[in-house]
């Protein structure tokens, strides 16, 4: 997690890792891993949605919400 406020969550998403579950109980996902160090961080749970995507094997920095 590069960032975190109350409205926006920025990450580096590395290369083979999924942005969002393709199948049913996938769990290594970006926004899996985004919400539990929110939680971790928080110690609540927040719910993270995606404002844009990448590929699997593509890596960058990813903005969520």
């Amino acid at each position: 997690m590069l960032f975190a406020d109350d409205e926006i969550v920025v990450v580096n998403k590395p290369a083979g890792l999924l942005v969002h579950p393709t199948i049913e109980g996938e769990q290594d996902t970006v926004l899996a891993r985004a919400a539990a160090e929110l939680q971790r961080r928080t110690g609540r749970h927040r719910r993270v949605l995606v404002v844009h995507r990448l590929d699997r094997d593509t890596s960058g920095v990813m903005v969520l919400a």
